[in-house]
């Protein structure tokens, strides 16, 4: 939700430092609260596939998050604090909107592999997540001059 509200409205200036901060903070919370809730329920070696599958979504991420750098990761081209810059190595101009698409990827292969495992308050949670990256996704293609 930080996101969406900050893309969406701009203006007033927005104080990037505190939206990288709060950013950062909520990010690491979903994911300690989720890592609480799946870690538990791996079983090594059959769930391999499973691990190694989310963590290919999460290192897209990662890797999109590197090469845009912290500053553009969140809005710095689009709320003015750096200039607006193309960026074309992997996995931008390979994959459209690799940072979400990342998430989306590791998200769906946690429902697809461990789906017999989850309790609905996960499957709740996880869904949730996805809806606000596809939520952003769509913002971002209607409305962002990138």
């Amino acid at each position: 939700a930080v996101y969406i509200t900050t893309f969406a409205y701009r203006k007033p200036a927005v104080a990037h430092g505190y939206l990288m901060r709060d950013a950062k903070f909520f990010k690491t919370v979903a994911l300690m609260h989720l890592s609480r809730r799946l870690l538990p329920l791996v079983e090594l070696p059959s769930d391999i596939p499973g691990v190694l599958l989310a963590a290919t979504g999460f290192s897209i991420t990662i890797l999109a998050t590197v090469r845009l750098g912290m500053v553009r990761t969140y809005f710095g081209s689009e709320l003015d604090f750096v200039k607006p810059e193309w960026i074309n190595g992997f996995p931008y101009g390979t994959i459209p909107h690799p940072m979400i698409v990342g998430q989306l990827i590791a998200y769906s292969s946690i429902l697809t592999w461990f789906w017999d495992k989850l309790t609905t308050e996960t499957v709740a949670l996880i869904g949730a997540h996805m809806s606000c990256y596809v939520t952003h996704m769509v913002q971002e293609m209607l409305t962002s001059s990138y």
